[in-house]
Parts: structure tokens; sequence; C-alpha cells
């Protein structure tokens, strides 16, 4: 039983690969790439301080990955539902222009960052992981998500990465885009 669950699990490997490979061209034309926060950037948890700040834990090697992508020219935002002091923090210290928090509605909001920096669907990836970014999917040329992300997105996902959220996700798509 156990070869059964480790070939399964290499042959999914495998097939995550392959799409990855018939997406290169996708990749390539990515100006805009969209990052969730919580359970993309971080891990998905959040901690609340003695006076009620929320605080995120953000992986150190994601801003590298940020860093080469912005060397590249390619524009970063941050899109979150969740209220956002330490996600703008986080962005300011990468130098993110665009960190939108506390966002209701990601489509609507992506669109209209799609319609300020004049970048089509085609040229932006979109890297979320859960239900409410589902919504982006038909206004992006990718949308890719962590290894960990909830079943609902993961059956809408045109890709998933290697990376759990919170454990290198940025540096990850840093080193696929820039293969």
């Amino acid at each position: 039983m156990n070869r059964i669950v480790s070939y399964l699990f290499k042959l999914s490997e495998l097939t995550m690969e392959i799409k990855w490979f018939l997406n290169k061209r996708k990749l390539k034309k990515i100006k805009l790439l969209v990052f969730d926060v919580d359970g993309v950037l971080t891990r998905g948890n959040i901690f609340i301080n003695s006076d009620g700040e929320i605080t995120r834990e953000f992986n150190v090697r994601d801003g590298i990955g940020i860093k080469k992508l912005q060397q590249e020219n390619i524009i970063i935002a941050f899109i979150s539902g969740g209220e956002g002091k330490s996600t703008l923090l986080r962005a300011k210290s990468l130098d993110v222009n665009y960190c939108l928090t506390s966002i209701q509605n990601k489509k609507n909001a992506l669109t209209k960052l799609q319609n300020q920096l004049q970048i089509s669907p085609i040229n932006t990836a979109f890297i979320g992981d859960d239900i409410n970014d589902i919504v982006v999917k038909d206004i992006v040329s990718l949308l890719i998500g962590p290894r960990d992300s909830s079943p609902e997105f993961i059956s809408y996902a045109d890709l998933l990465l290697k990376s759990n959220g919170g454990m290198g996700v940025a540096r990850e798509m840093s080193e696929r885009i820039l293969a």
C-alpha cells in the first residue's frame, strides 16, 4: 500500500512539473505578479498582541525572490482581505508600491490595478490559496497556489507550487519565472 501511495505522489509531482513546463510561455509574459498575503506569503497564522494589533510572520527568502523579480521589471502587488499594518510594513520594506489591504472584492481591486498600470490579464499572474482568491481567475493568465492551498482553490488553480504558504512561495515563484 505504501508503494502505491508513493507512486501516486510521484506521479502527481510529475504531472505538476509538466503543467509548469507547458505554461512556460505564459510565465515569460508576466509583468504583474500579485500575491495574496495570509496563507501565501505567511503560513496563514495571525498573532494578536496585548494591544490588539495583528502581526504576521513573513519568510525572509521570499523577500529575496521579490527583489529578484523587481530587478527584472516585474511589478509586484499584494492584495489581501486581512487588516494591513504588518502587511503594509512588509510591502514598504520590499519596495512593493501596490499593497492593498482589507479588500472585500479582489477581482474589482485587481481590475482597477491592471487598468491603472495598463497591464492586461494576459500579463498578470495571481498567487492565492483559498476560495476568496478564485474570483480573479478570469482576469489573470495564471492562477497559482501554494502546495497547501484549500481543496476548493486547488480545483480552480492552473498551477501549484512545491512550497507551502509562508515557506518560500515568492522565492520559488521567482525561480520559476526567471529560469
